[in-house]
């Protein structure tokens, strides 16, 4: 897990993540394009019961939405 300002950072957080993958290669990243974030969006209202205003900002705010890191753990 990412400290809590680098999870509410949304899009920024990629340079910082894209930045530490090319300094240690011992990750793997996911990185959603704008396409792939607008189906995200929509499946969240899909279901407008859950999509009330705290997930709202969620998928406004959180990097999640846009990038995801995997570290390798020996």
């Amino acid at each position: 897990s990412v400290s809590v300002v680098r999870k509410y950072s949304s899009i920024l957080d990629t340079l910082f993540s894209l930045g530490t993958f090319w300094a240690f290669r011992d990750s793997l990243v996911f990185v959603a394009d704008l396409n792939a974030y607008a189906a995200g969006v929509d499946a969240m209202k899909l279901h407008a019961s859950q999509y009330v205003w705290f997930r709202k900002l969620y998928v406004t705010f959180s990097r999640y939405m846009f990038i995801n890191t995997y570290t390798k753990v020996n």
